[in-house]
């Protein structure tokens, strides 16, 4: 608050500043200066409007109180911004994390640089693992670049990490910011807490970290306006009937990109949807055709994951491997891998091809599926990667990845 000393105080340093009585040669130079200098902007001019006496305040006075209000406010300003409100980050990402091995208790600190497409270094104190088994110093690390869309980062590691002696393949991670806690939350689970100023964190300060360059787009237009093409990746929502799903499409690991369309849930590796490697379709279901072949012959009706598992996967032709229980989008269900043989096609499914869900694409003979059938609030979700070619490890990879920080909302 101002106070008499602080008021005192700004009207002595004006007097001190003040120059009454012009040297030779000074009006002129004055004049000269002012003659090339712009107007003020009409808030400024307005404290020298006032003549005398402004109601039963001096004019004096008046600019002395304005002037001391000012300068209380920029003080005010920068005690907000150094002292409570807190260091400023240019992403909710910046900073330092840390979280415990649960393997073996050791500690992990994750350091995010600036900007929307940061460095990030990550290090396990006293990694156990098979990469560090012959190293004499147990601390893996490994320098990554985040993209941050939305609440997600994903990070990937080029170069891998390691202890020293041996290098290995890391990521892609994915973290999902939680704004009511201020936490991440993993792909692999773990809840990682953001390092205050002032703390002891491992691994190298931020400011060492340089602040990589933004992407101009992540996502760009298409001839097909129901078609967004995402070149760098980027997070893809899409409606899944009453449902909306949200992924995030990692960079792509060799020349092609990922696509998807905007009024139905449908990715693809390829520029909107030429039919690339691998597809990845979500629709709600309530029936399951009895027949993949021949649909005429009728569909059961199922109101769960297992209803609609136990009739998928005794159909002819298919070699499947599982059903196996999953958690995706924070929903349980069950996954059925499998390939449809030769004689999937033969004699009765036309073009080769044969449909087992309404909404979704058949499946094709001698080609790798992937069901995923969730329970979402009384829905059962079929989620269906298609394989148009055989599955290689890098492929694979960035599927796991796509439904690894899968969101279901209504």
């Amino acid at each position: 608050m101002m106070n008499d000393r602080f008021s005192a105080n700004v009207r002595q340093h004006l007097l001190n500043t003040a120059n009454e009585r012009p040297a030779g040669g000074q009006l002129e130079a004055v004049l000269d200066r002012l003659a090339d200098t712009p107007q003020r902007p009409p808030l400024v001019a307005r404290l020298t409007w006032f003549p005398g006496r402004v109601g039963p305040f001096p004019a004096r006075a008046v600019r002395y109180a304005l002037f001391a209000a000012a300068l209380l406010a920029a003080a005010t300003s920068v005690a907000i911004i150094g002292g409570g409100g807190g260091p400023l980050r240019s992403t909710v990402f910046e900073g330092t994390w840390t979280t415990t091995d649960p393997e073996d208790q050791s500690t992990m600190t994750l350091v995010v640089a600036a900007g929307t497409t940061p460095t990030v270094h990550f290090e396990d104190a006293f990694a156990t693992g098979a990469a560090c088994v012959a190293d004499p110093v147990k601390v893996f690390t490994a320098e990554g670049t985040g993209r941050i869309s939305g609440s997600i980062l994903a990070v990937s590691f080029p170069d891998g990490g390691g202890c020293g002696l041996m290098i290995v393949e890391v990521g892609p991670w994915f973290y999902e910011y939680d704004e009511a806690t201020d936490t991440l939350e993993a792909s692999d689970g773990l809840a990682w807490s953001r390092v205050e100023l002032g703390g002891d964190p491992s691994g190298p300060p931020l400011a060492e970290l340089p602040a990589a360059s933004a992407p101009t787009s992540q996502a760009s237009a298409t001839p097909d306006p129901a078609c967004t093409y995402f070149p760098v990746g980027g997070a893809y929502r899409a409606p899944a009937g009453s449902l909306a799903l949200t992924v995030e499409l990692p960079d792509a690991s060799d020349d092609a990109s990922w696509s998807g369309l905007s009024d139905a849930f449908r990715v693809e590796k390829a520029p909107c949807l030429v039919g690339g490697p691998v597809r990845i379709e979500a629709a709600p279901i309530t029936r399951v055709y009895i027949d993949l072949c021949n649909p005429a012959v009728g569909a059961s009706v199922v109101d769960s994951s297992a209803a609609a598992m136990a009739i998928l996967q005794p159909l002819g032709g298919l070699d499947e491997v599982g059903p196996t229980e999953v958690t995706l989008g924070s929903y349980a269900g069950l996954r059925l891998d499998f390939y449809s043989r030769p004689d999937f096609g033969t004699p009765g499914c036309p073009n080769e091809r044969g449909r087992a869900f309404d909404g979704l694409s058949s499946f094709e003979t001698e080609r790798n599926a992937t069901v995923h059938l969730l329970d979402v609030d009384g829905t059962v979700l079929a989620l269906v990667t298609y394989w148009n070619e055989e599955p290689n490890p890098e492929t694979v990879a960035e599927v796991d990845a796509v439904l690894a920080f899968l969101r279901i909302e209504p």
